[in-house]
């Protein structure tokens, strides 16, 4: 199935910045099988830490990291892959500005628009798009010996069941914010750069703009729920792919829910 069928956005209302992050983390989870069934994972948009594969997340607080003990070094970690078919996405819902944008991102637009003749200000519809999409994920083989080391299993120890989800890998995208508008024949344009920001920020003397990452960056963890059971006395069932384990525990990897991922975006669940 095609990844690019699947993002069908159709309403006309403007959409946040975080909306059509989720918008492309959830097509994205359609077009390998959806939420549940054979699938063990969900994506998840990185609206707060890009915490490092490996990690363990309450899954209660996106913000409550419980343990870097199973953290892979990054020397470690298997390289990026491309994802094929897909060096782009682009939301066909335009965005509103004025919602929910990265602090630093308003600053630059507030900034050029203030430097605009009177009368003129800086568009508010927008196009957002994510470009040089790549994973860095964690084969079975590789889950099973970040679970083996011995500091990562006394962290089980004290970890409810159910409680924690597994950073298992990263999806990598650089973004580019412009207005519907297209810079003006003729208009003027200005280009800043700053050395202590990732993006460059463009804007015309008509109000439209474009702001673009200079770099490849995190935008979605691939998660999983771990369930923690331990070898003795486990229900060892039959025909479940994600469960591995070590010599006294059984781990079984279980796609978040939709509340669960609420509460990883620090939204509140329905």
């Amino acid at each position: 199935m095609s990844v690019r069928s699947t993002i069908d956005q159709g309403s006309e209302r403007l959409k946040s910045y975080f909306e059509a992050k989720n918008d492309f983390a959830n097509a994205l989870q359609k077009s390998i099988g959806g939420s549940s069934g054979t699938n063990s994972y969900r994506l998840v948009a990185l609206n707060g830490p890009a915490y490092p594969v490996g990690s363990l997340i309450s899954v209660n607080n996106s913000l409550d990291l419980e343990s870097r003990d199973c953290v892979i070094p990054e020397d470690e970690l298997p390289p990026p892959e491309t994802w094929g078919g897909m060096p782009r996405w682009q939301s066909n819902k335009e965005l509103d500005v004025g919602l929910g944008l990265p602090s630093i991102w308003q600053s630059a637009i507030s900034g050029g628009e203030s430097s605009l003749d009177a009368g003129i200000s800086m568009e508010k519809e927008s196009i957002f798009q994510i470009e040089d999409i790549s994973q860095v994920v964690l084969s079975k083989g590789e889950v099973r010996r970040a679970l083996a080391n011995r500091e990562c299993q006394e962290t089980f120890a004290y970890i409810p069941d159910d409680s924690v989800v597994f950073v298992r890998g990263l999806v990598y995208g650089r973004e580019t914010l412009r207005s519907a508008k297209s810079f003006g024949i003729g208009a003027d344009v200005t280009i800043i750069k700053e050395d202590s920001a990732d993006f460059s920020f463009s804007y015309s003397s008509d109000g439209a703009f474009e702001l673009q990452e200079d770099q490849i960056l995190p935008k979605f963890a691939i998660v999983s729920l771990l369930s923690i059971s331990d070898s003795d006395t486990a229900d060892v069932r039959t025909g479940t792919d994600d469960r591995t384990g070590t010599d006294d525990r059984f781990f079984d990897f279980v796609a978040p829910s939709d509340d669960d991922l609420r509460m990883l975006e620090a939204k509140e669940p329905n």
